[in-house]
């Protein structure tokens, strides 16, 4: 009733574009339900999971990047924690970290989101942020879904746009 992974490692994960689906693909209509994470006959356990390279093209994210990959997963009856961090390897300033549990049983989510991007970044990107500036999240939240809440700061360029100044300072030693 287990699948325990020591170790899962690649050398490189290739993704220049996204599979062409087909034009008669269809898809399901998307409606909202409640959260939950999927209860497997079996345990999930991946002590590390390790990519020394993941290479997106710039049609995946809008961005061309390079990064690494370190984490570990568990899944089991409801309950998981995941760990991982991604960091650019290319030219460009990119760290992101991601702790998180979640249990079906008692609807807690504890999560914990760090992120440091330069100019141009993913996030920056994907936001469509005007002038690509650097990026600085950092997001804590503890507590049941139905009365969630989060501390959030973030800060472009240096200038803190929500949360607490102190925060935004610490946030890269913590990197």
């Amino acid at each position: 009733g287990r699948v325990e992974v020591e170790r899962l490692t690649a050398e490189a994960i290739l993704l220049p574009r996204l599979p062409d689906a087909g034009e008669d693909t269809e898809t399901p209509d998307a409606a909202a339900s409640g959260f939950s994470l999927p209860e497997l006959p079996v345990s999930i356990n991946i002590g590390e999971l390790a990519v020394d390279r993941i290479e997106l093209g710039a049609p995946v994210i809008g961005v061309a990047a390079e990064m690494s990959l370190a984490g570990s997963l568990q899944l089991a009856d409801g309950e998981g924690q995941a760990a991982f961090r991604l960091e650019r390897i290319d030219s460009s300033l990119g760290l992101f970290n991601l702790q998180g549990s979640f249990s079906n049983q008692t609807r807690v989510l504890d999560i914990a989101v760090d992120l440091d991007e330069g100019p141009g970044g993913i996030v920056t990107t994907l936001a469509g942020f005007p002038g690509d500036p650097a990026v600085v999240l950092d997001v804590k939240g503890n507590g049941p879904l139905d009365d969630f809440s989060a501390d959030l700061t973030l800060a472009t360029d240096g200038a803190e746009r929500l949360g607490e100044g102190d925060h935004v300072e610490r946030h890269r030693d913590r990197l």
